[in-house]
């Protein structure tokens, strides 16, 4: 598993979608915290295969 950083665009994209955090997690399979650290600090190190399923 590797972590890199680069910037997440987690609030733009539910917004473009209509989605909110909880709907983001149901689709991803993320952990709700993972969505809400990533919407918070866009620039934090993440884990890979948890962005992967951000589609």
């Amino acid at each position: 598993m590797y972590k890199v950083k680069f910037k997440v665009r987690v609030k733009e994209l539910c917004q473009q979608r209509n989605w909110s955090l909880n709907e983001l997690t149901l689709r991803s399979g993320a952990t709700y915290t993972t969505v809400r650290r990533y919407a918070m600090q866009p620039m934090a190190k993440i884990d890979i295969d948890s962005v992967s399923r951000i589609k």
